[in-house]
C-alpha cells in the first residue's frame, strides 16, 4: 500500500489522510444505507458492525472496512517516516536525546499497526458468527487507537519546536496540535462510555432486564451513538497528519542490493558461472 501510494500521491501525500477519512467514515455510512433500504437493519443508530451482517452489503462491509485497515496502515507508516526524517536531520543539537525520541516514534508505528490489524479483524470476522475475534479487533482497533493517537500528540508538541516547523509551517503545526489534543480527549471520553454502556447493555440484557426497544433503550443509545462518534473522532485524527505530509516534495521506495564479495562466483542468464572480481585502476607514472 505504501509503495502504490508513493507512486500514486508523490509530493501529495498529504491527500493520502484526507482518502482514508472519506474511504472509513464513508464505508460505514455506506453500508448503513443499504442495509436500512433492505430492511436489514433499524434506522435509528444501530452498532456499525451490524449494518454489515447481511447481503448485499456484508460483502461491502468486508472488503471496504479491510482496504480501509491497509490505508490505515499507510497512514501510521508514512508518519513514522516523516518524524524519523526530522529527527534524523532536523533535531536540535543541545541537550536532544534521539534515542528516546527514536523509541517513541517505534513505539507509536506499532501502535498505528495494531489498530489497523484490529480494524482488519473488525471487517473479517462477522459479529453475528465470530464475536470474541470481532470484539478483540473492535478493542484493538479503538484502544491503540487512542493510545496512538496520544503519543503522536506528545511527538507533535516536541517537533514543533524545530526551527524548520517554525519557519515551513508554525501556524498549521499549532493548528494539528490543538486538533490532536481535542480529537485525542474525544476519542478517550468516548472509548470509555463505549465500553462501560456497551458491557452495562450486554449484562443486562443477558439478565433479562429488558431489551434495547423498552427499558434498556437509553443505555443501547449511549453504546451506539458513542461508538459512532468514536469512529467519526479517531478517523478525523487522521487530518492532523496533512501539515506534515505537506512538508512532502516528493515519496519513493528505493532498494539495494547486498554487496557482492571479491572473487565471489554468480550465474549468468545462460547458466553459466562467472567471477565477479572488482575492478583494478590502471598504474600511473608508468609504474
Amino acid at each position: 500500500m505504501l509503495l502504490v501510494a508513493a507512486k500514486c500521491l508523490g509530493g501529495r501525500m498529504w491527500i493520502l489522510p484526507i482518502l482514508t477519512f472519506i474511504w472509513i467514515f464513508g464505508s460505514c455510512v455506506v453500508t448503513y444505507a443499504i442495509a436500512v433500504a433492505n430492511n436489514h437493519t433499524f434506522p435509528d443508530f444501530p452498532y456499525i458492525s451490524y449494518t454489515g451482517v447481511k447481503p448485499p452489503e456484508r460483502g461491502i462491509f468486508t472488503i471496504t472496512i479491510a482496504t480501509g485497515a491497509v490505508f490505515l496502515a499507510a497512514n501510521a507508516e508514512m508518519q513514522y517516516l516523516f518524524i524519523k526524517k526530522l529527527l534524523m536531520q532536523y533535531r536540535p543539537v543541545e541537550s536532544f536525546n534521539l534515542k528516546r525520541w527514536l523509541n517513541t516514534n517505534r513505539a507509536g508505528l506499532i501502535l498505528g499497526m495494531v489498530s489497523g490489524l484490529g480494524l482488519l479483524f473488525v471487517a473479517c470476522f462477522q459479529v453475528d458468527t465470530m464475536k470474541p475475534p470481532h470484539y478483540a479487533g473492535a478493542f484493538l482497533c479503538f484502544g491503540a487507537g487512542m493510545v496512538y493517537a496520544w503519543v503522536q500528540v506528545v511527538i507533535t508538541w516536541k517537533i514543533r519546536q524545530f526551527d524548520v516547523i517554525q519557519q515551513q509551517g508554525r501556524q498549521r503545526f499549532l493548528a494539528a496540535q490543538i486538533s490532536q489534543i481535542v480529537t485525542s480527549v474525544l476519542s478517550t471520553i468516548l472509548f470509555v462510555t463505549f465500553a462501560v454502556s456497551k458491557t452495562k447493555y450486554n449484562k443486562a440484557r443477558d439478565a433479562g432486564l429488558g431489551t434495547k426497544w423498552d427499558t434498556l433503550r437509553p443505555v443501547f443509545l449511549v453504546s451506539t451513538i458513542s461508538e459512532w462518534l468514536l469512529t467519526l473522532s479517531v478517523t478525523l485524527f487522521l487530518l492532523t497528519f496533512i501539515p506534515g505530509f505537506r512538508m512532502f516534495s516528493n515519496t519513493r521506495i528505493e532498494i539495494d542490493f547486498n554487496p557482492v564479495n571479491d572473487g565471489a562466483r554468480v550465474e549468468n542468464r545462460n547458466g553459466e558461472h562467472i567471477v565477479l572480481v572488482d575492478k583494478v585502476e590502471a598504474p600511473q607514472n608508468g609504474t
